[in-house]
């Protein structure tokens, strides 16, 4: 028997895919720097959600963490031209 988390309104939980995310990478987990993600939902479209970078792949993809009940997993790979972090600009 398989198990299903159980949200606060006590429905199962709807998960979505990140149609921009990247492939899982193996990277050493960094200190948390506040983010802003730019997200685009199997069903919700593109939205933009604030997490935390905790990995990198220098060019190629940042891991957010993400506190979102649609996501599977705790966070997902986004290029770097989907974040926005403090002092990018």
């Amino acid at each position: 028997m398989s198990y299903m988390p159980i949200h606060f309104n006590g429905s199962a939980p709807h998960y979505q895919d990140v149609l921009n995310s990247h492939k899982a990478r193996r990277r050493p987990d960094r200190p948390k720097i506040p983010v802003l993600a730019r997200l685009i939902w199997e069903n919700d479209g593109e939205q933009w959600c604030h997490g935390h970078a905790l990995r990198l792949d220098p060019g190629v993809a940042i891991f957010v963490e993400l506190r979102d009940p649609r996501c599977r997993s705790t966070g997902v790979w986004l290029s770097p031209n989907d974040v926005i972090w403090p002092g990018k600009f």
